[in-house]
């Protein structure tokens, strides 16, 4: 038992929690190549792109890169998805202390930690940040071809981690998702890096947490 509350896993999303993620390098990469900046400016680019086929498992990122080229009025040519490969890895943010700090305190209080991303398939080595998850643990949107906030990934999951939805916490920054979890019976925060040790503590019984 940890604290109140009788959990078993801590579900932790990746973009947001684990380290903050941005598409600007994508967008300005794909803006300084564009041929029609009105037809750029009129998909708002980049970041106005639905990637939630490729989110999906449901095209390959050599497609992705394609169908991106072309909706932001980019020529594709043999190389450009290498480049776009690094945009894309270029976003990724300084990793969260706060989510690190509290994933050991997980660990030591016997919760097993795991991922449930909305994640691009070629970020995915970088979802483990701290060592503290292990492979069987981290659920990505394109291998169970579902999206948060759909009640049926998080159904998957519990599947997969073999419990009760009460036993599972799940923390993303995304409150659409978090009211997804909640509506199932999942103990759900929605993750604030300045607040998340004493929203954390208070949830489990652990006292107030850091201040």
């Amino acid at each position: 038992m940890a604290g109140k509350l009788k959990i078993k896993y801590c579900i932790w999303d990746v973009g947001g929690v684990i380290y903050p993620y941005t598409l600007k390098f994508v967008n300005e990469f794909m803006k300084s190549r564009t041929e029609d900046m009105a037809v750029f400016n009129e998909n708002n680019g980049a970041v106005g792109f639905d990637y939630d086929a490729f989110m999906l498992g449901k095209v390959s990122f050599e497609t992705l890169c394609r169908q991106l080229c072309k909706y932001c009025a980019v020529k594709f040519q043999p190389g450009i998805d290498a480049q776009i490969n690094l945009a894309f890895r270029d976003g990724i943010g300084e990793f969260r202390k706060t989510t690190h700090r509290l994933m050991e305190q997980m660990k030591k209080k016997g919760i097993v930690n795991g991922i449930l991303s909305n994640a691009l398939p070629n970020l995915k080595d970088t979802a483990d940040a701290f060592g503290l998850i292990d492979e069987n643990r981290i659920f990505c949107s394109f291998d169970l071809e579902l999206l948060k906030p759909d009640p049926r990934i998080y159904e998957v999951v519990r599947e997969k981690l073999g419990c009760a939805f009460g036993e599972i916490l799940f923390i993303d920054d995304k409150p659409a998702n978090v009211e997804a979890a909640k509506a199932l019976g999942i103990n759900a925060l929605v993750f604030n890096d300045e607040t998340a040790e004493k929203d954390v503590g208070k949830l489990m019984g652990w006292g107030t947490g850091r201040k």
